[in-house]
């Protein structure tokens, strides 16, 4: 069986060629999922820990690196980098072990590559803590200590002020919480406590949010009794709080046309205490399938699933719903500390975004009855994802108003980054 750190080395090679999203690389990685708990752990704690620190790892090698990073091979950088995370950021792993690890990977890929990682590494062990960051360039110096693209922290320090910048961008280096919401549909919030204790499970209330908990110590949580008998579902508070305020109810219809991973139709089915219709769309009939076993495992029985581009008119579907959620595609820069490696995704992407937004709330506007709702979110902090986008729609779409709306932010609310727009149809 091969090394944590090995594993280590290889995901974080799948994700600079593939560009492979991080928690889809844990998630199908056999190897990674064959390791022990403890190992497991260890492997996930340093993909997410080089990608929140990357260029702040990537200054310290360079400072202690007489070849510039651009002229070491791409595997070798690979090394380099697992080994700084862990020198810097893991109090419980040795300096020794680390370095002596990468040096043995090295001897693997280039055996002339060992002693310069040796050389390079055992500097930085003994003298990292000298070296500081010049912090004369407010938003370099954000870039390298916080590890965001200097794009995005002109954005958020337009957006936020440098403050607020700050605040953000220190809660998104943060580990995410794991939130439980309690499923009404299978038992109480007294009911879910008592499996979890029976798990070993550690938690915590939630201020403000009575159906919530914070989990911790879970191991794999889709081993928990409390897991497999439906008692709750993991959603974060922001996502939560978008479809409450829509306030589905019983007996209505229901459409949630970017359903995936369905967080939002669960949530919907049970505040409709199970009755009436939640038709979840996706254009991929692979995440359906995994909303179909939520569905069975939550005892949400109205849900029905089906593929559907959200950006094509459906005409059977025109006027047929009390409510029509749009979770539309987004940059996603709300949920770094979740999924730390979209913070490098490229401006000119995230920039397109607004126009396929605007594209597919035009389109699944077209689905509410009159008298009807619809629910805009996304989660990203982009003002011209969110406000931008509503506004637009509601300039070509005058029998739309705006009842509600919100953003919320990690630094602020503890939730991801966040934001709801809920219209009304006349």
């Amino acid at each position: 069986m091969p090394d944590a750190r090995d594993l280590a080395v290889s995901a974080l090679g799948a994700w600079r060629r593939d560009g492979a999203w991080s928690d889809e690389i844990l998630r199908s990685n056999k190897q990674i999922n064959q390791l022990i708990p403890a190992d497991r752990a260890l492997v996930s704690r340093i993909i997410y820990g080089v990608q929140q620190k990357l260029y702040l790892i990537d200054w310290y090698i360079g400072e202690f690196s007489s070849i510039r990073l651009k002229k070491i091979t791409p595997k070798i950088l690979d090394i380099f980098r697992v080994a700084t995370y862990q020198i810097l950021f893991l109090d419980r792993v040795p300096d020794r072990a680390a370095v002596d690890c990468a040096v043995n990977q090295a001897k693997h890929d280039n055996p002339r590559a060992a002693a310069f990682v040796n050389a390079v590494l055992r500097a930085m062990s003994a003298h990292h803590a000298q070296k500081k960051i010049p912090e004369n360039d407010t938003v370099k110096y954000l870039s390298l200590t916080e590890s965001m693209p200097e794009w995005l922290v002109k954005r958020f320090i337009n957006i936020l002020g440098i403050d607020g910048a700050k605040a953000f961008f220190s809660a998104c280096n943060e580990p995410a919480p794991l939130y439980a919401r309690v499923n009404t549909l299978r038992g109480n919030m007294d009911e879910l406590k008592g499996e979890l204790e029976k798990d070993g499970v550690v938690f915590s209330e939630v201020f403000g949010y009575d159906n919530f908990l914070i989990l911790a110590n879970t191991g794999d949580i889709t081993q928990l009794s409390a897991y497999q008998k439906g008692l709750f579902t993991v959603q974060d508070p922001a996502a939560w709080l978008s479809v409450n305020a829509a306030s589905p109810a019983g007996g209505e219809v229901v459409i949630d046309t970017c359903s995936a991973p369905g967080g939002k139709s669960f949530a919907a089915a049970e505040m409709m205490g199970n009755h009436g219709t939640v038709k979840a769309f996706d254009l991929y009939p692979n995440k359906l399938e995994d909303i179909d076993l939520g569905a069975e495992r939550l005892g949400a029985d109205i849900i029905l699933t089906a593929p559907l581009d959200a950006s094509i008119f459906t005409p059977p579907l025109k006027e047929s719903a009390d409510l029509v959620i749009a979770d539309v595609p987004c940059s996603g820069f709300g949920v770094i500390r979740k999924k730390p490696d979209i913070r490098y995704r490229d401006e000119a992407d995230a920039a397109k975004m607004p126009e396929l937004q605007l594209k597919i709330v035009s389109n699944v506007s077209a689905y509410v009855k009159p008298g009807g709702r619809l629910l805009y979110s996304t989660c990203t902090l982009m003002p011209e994802e969110n406000g931008g986008v509503v506004a637009e729609f509601l300039k070509t779409h005058p029998a739309f108003h705006s009842v509600d709306e919100r953003t919320l932010m990690p630094h602020i609310d503890g939730t991801d980054g966040f934001y709801y727009c809920l219209m009304k149809r006349d």
